[in-house]
Parts: C-alpha cells; structure tokens; sequence
C-alpha cells in the first residue's frame, strides 16, 4: 500500500512540475532547463515562478506553513576560491528559509540541470538555509569537488564542531527532487 501512495506521490509531483514549466515556452537542452536570461540587463524568467514557488514548498516544506516572497538568481562567489557562481535563491523572510538551486550561465542564460544521474548530485540538488545573521547560500570547492553550505566560515564546512555549534543559529539541509524531470 505504501509503495501505492509513493508511486501515486511521484505522479502527482510529476504533473505538478510539469504544470509549472508548461506556462511558459521552456527550451530543454539535453537535460537542462533553461530557466530565466538577462535581456537589457533584466531578468527575464522562463518558468512560472508562482507555481515553481509553490512546487518547492509542497516537495520540502509540505508540512509546515511557509510562503515565499521572493525568487531571484544570486550572483556570489566562492569561499577561498572566489569563482564566480549562480544560484536560484526563493525565499521565506518570516521564517528565516533560504532555498538555493545551482545555476550555469551560459551567454545570458540561466540554465538548471534537472537530470538526476550518477555521482555527487550538486547541481541538482536543493540547498535549504534557516536562520538569520550569515545563514546564507555558498559554496565552498574542494579539489575540484563543490559543497553546498549555509555559512561563510570555512570551518563549517570541513570541521564538525564548528559545523554543530553553528547549527545552533543556521540550519542546513540538502535535498534532491527526485521526480523534476
């Protein structure tokens, strides 16, 4: 019966996502979607973001009562490294949530990788940040391998007991949907 409602689950998120990208003309390239581009230095989004807002907050939040105001794409740098990177940010000012999405750039355009595949899942994966004062989206690469975190500190990333008592004011959390395709 469980395996019932997980498939019937998986179906239901399926149309949901497909609801959200079938508003708007959406190019896919191979397994990308392109997701918003820069025209006269505007953001211009390519999916509807009320229902990708909402398709967020029924697959990671489906239990708790949020509301995003906000859904932008974040230019930030990496820790240490400083390279460039772009991410989809939503966010819930209220309670403090931050989701992050890793985005490539490629000549003006935002594209996120949807395909779930093997190896580390980075790119498809959904980085959840809560809390205030510094609890934000960045990534930190180490040899050559990229780790989603909520801090600035370096420490969080690599020492436990730092990463623990700054749990304390920022929580983590790393997700992927496994049914966006």
């Amino acid at each position: 019966m469980r395996a019932f409602f997980f498939i019937l689950k998986l179906f239901f998120v399926f149309l949901t996502f497909n609801s959200c990208v079938s508003k708007k003309t959406i190019a896919k390239t191979n397994d990308y979607v392109f997701f918003a581009e820069l025209k006269n230095n505007l953001l211009v989004f390519k999916v509807d973001t009320v229902q990708y807002k909402n398709f967020i907050k029924t697959e990671l939040f489906a239990k708790e009562s949020i509301y995003f105001q906000k859904i932008d794409i974040v230019k930030h740098y990496m820790i240490g490294s400083k390279k460039v990177f772009y991410y989809l940010s939503i966010e819930d000012k209220i309670n403090g949530i931050k989701v992050a999405k890793w985005l490539d750039y490629i000549d003006g355009k935002f594209y996120s990788k949807m395909m779930i595949e093997e190896g580390d899942l980075f790119e498809q994966s959904y980085l959840v940040c809560r809390g205030v004062d510094g609890c934000s989206p960045n990534v930190l690469e180490v040899d050559g391998i990229k780790h989603w975190g909520c801090s600035e500190e370096v420490s969080c990333f690599v020492d436990k007991d730092a990463a623990t008592k700054f749990q304390e004011k920022c929580k983590s959390f790393k997700s992927v949907i496994m049914s966006e395709k």
